[in-house]
């Protein structure tokens, strides 16, 4: 579970929110694979879950960050941004959906 590790070494884009994007591409990238597995399952609620899952996943880790690491914290503007990239991707999802975009 890359949330919980010390990590060094990563990139910059040269803002000081550099760590909010990641995680806001990190978890776009994840309500995307649960939303592909969702669609290879034909949920109805598919768009529901991609957004469920993440956040709340999202959320119990800042929380075990705080409880279960002495290097990572809970910050709640890590929580923002992983909604952030979660809702964005289900955004996108409904978007194809909706001008028919074959998924397959």
């Amino acid at each position: 579970m890359v949330s919980l590790v010390r990590l060094k070494d990563i990139p910059s884009f040269g803002f000081s929110f550099d760590d909010k994007i990641y995680h806001a591409i990190a978890y776009f990238v994840f309500a995307l694979l649960v939303f592909n597995y969702c669609y290879s399952k034909n949920y109805k609620r598919g768009l529901l879950i991609s957004a469920v899952i993440p956040i709340g996943y999202g959320i119990i880790v800042e929380v075990l960050q705080f409880t279960m690491t002495t290097h990572r914290t809970f910050d709640v503007y890590d929580a923002i941004a992983n909604s952030l990239g979660a809702i964005l991707a289900v955004l996108v999802l409904r978007y194809l959906m909706k001008t028919k975009v074959k998924m397959n």
